[in-house]
């Protein structure tokens, strides 16, 4: 009689590990945004990130990979943020995807992010970037953000750099623009020496 119980227990037991195996591959095949919510919601960003970075695979939409942003930067990790807010700054829609998700504020946020964590590991890729995703020069704008990022690391080169550009900029710059070029201009400055 034991044996008996035993056995159906044990079958009972693998029955139901086979069918949350089987539910948790249908998630993973047909919907990981699901699975990235439940990531999410234990506090496992990077995994959610993957996850839906895996939905942004299947669908193909904007906004997926927008997602997988959001779960890349609340990881703070420093590859995830470079390889997918990079991903998402070369699709052909990020400028309008993003006015129409949060305005040139959003637009700026998301280069800026991407610009700082990337000069991190490649100063010059990032300049290059800043310099590309730069429509305006506002306060969140990605070349802003990398001038920043440079005199936090004490990169030299890197605010020449700016500088130069910034000086270049302010001859086309209006009012509010070239108020802050020129004060920015004066901390880089005094910066590089």
């Amino acid at each position: 009689m034991k044996k008996f119980v035993f056995k159906v227990c044990g079958i009972t037991a693998l029955s139901i590990i086979g069918v949350m195996l089987v539910v948790f591959v249908a998630f993973l095949l047909f919907s990981p945004s699901t699975l990235a919510e439940i990531s999410d919601g234990v506090g496992d960003d990077k995994t959610a990130c993957e996850y839906m970075y895996r939905q942004y695979k299947i669908s193909g939409e904007t906004t997926d990979l927008d997602k997988t942003c959001v779960y890349a930067l609340k990881s703070d990790d420093d590859a995830l943020i470079v390889k997918y807010l990079g991903e998402l700054t070369e699709r052909s829609d990020f400028y309008t995807y993003c006015i129409s998700a949060g305005g040139t504020e959003y637009y700026d946020f998301i280069c800026g992010k991407y610009v700082s964590r990337l000069f991190l590991s490649d100063a010059a890729k990032a300049a290059e970037k800043a310099e590309t995703l730069t429509l305006s020069y506002t306060r969140g704008c990605a070349l802003r953000s990398l001038a920043f990022s440079s005199v936090s690391a004490g990169d030299r080169k890197t605010a020449e750099y700016i500088s130069e550009k910034l000086k270049d900029k302010l001859t086309a710059a209006e009012n509010v623009e070239k108020q802050l070029i020129e004060e920015d201009l004066g901390l880089l400055t005094e910066f590089v020496g």
